[in-house]
């Protein structure tokens, strides 16, 4: 997703970091690699391109926005967020915007952050990146890009997928981070 550029952008509010630069506080760009206006040595994420296929084993970019060291601030947490937890942040919003959609019979958004970037993120603790992490995400991936095929005609089906979404983020939570599962499980349609 290009969100260099706010008219370009799907969803404009997606883009606030892409105006972080200009307050000195870096920003991203799918796919690129972008200085933050104040430090020229800091770096910024740039995993959130979908064809970015990273594993647990893969190395994440040192002090980019979000790494050890550099919390993402924002107005939910001043104190400042890793990259996963404003990735997860990203993809909240995401789902909320596909139940909407999915209970209206309406296509589905385009999504803020691809889910993927998950798997490429600095976690809060970094022991939360592991092989079961890994392939949680990857379940994760999949129910998404699963639901995305589904046509809105088949709202059963639509209603099904959706459900699985939740139910994956759910069972990766049993294992890293139980707060928010009770928020997810309300996520849920017809539950």
């Amino acid at each position: 997703m290009d969100c260099c550029r706010y008219d370009t952008c799907p969803r404009w509010i997606g883009c606030v970091l892409v105006a972080l630069p200009l307050l000195g506080f870096g920003g991203a760009c799918a796919g690129s690699s972008v200085q933050r206006s104040t430090d020229s040595d800091t770096k910024v994420a740039s995993q959130d391109d979908p064809s970015v296929r990273c594993t647990f084993e893969s190395p994440l970019t040192p002090d980019v926005l979000g790494s050890p060291g550099k919390p993402i601030v924002s107005a939910i947490n001043p104190n400042g967020d890793s990259e996963l937890a404003w990735v997860m942040r990203e993809m909240l919003t995401d789902l909320k915007q596909a139940k909407e959609a999915v209970e209206q019979k309406a296509a589905l958004p385009r999504e803020l952050v691809h889910p993927n970037r998950m798997r490429c993120s600095w976690p809060t603790d970094p022991g939360t990146r592991t092989v079961v992490f890994d392939v949680m995400a990857q379940g994760y991936v999949s129910q998404w890009e699963y639901l995305k095929t589904v046509p809105t005609t088949s709202h059963t089906d639509r209603v099904n997928a959706y459900n699985g979404v939740v139910t994956s983020c759910v069972g990766c939570h049993t294992q890293f981070c139980q707060g928010p599962i009770p928020m997810i499980e309300s996520l849920k349609i017809g539950q």
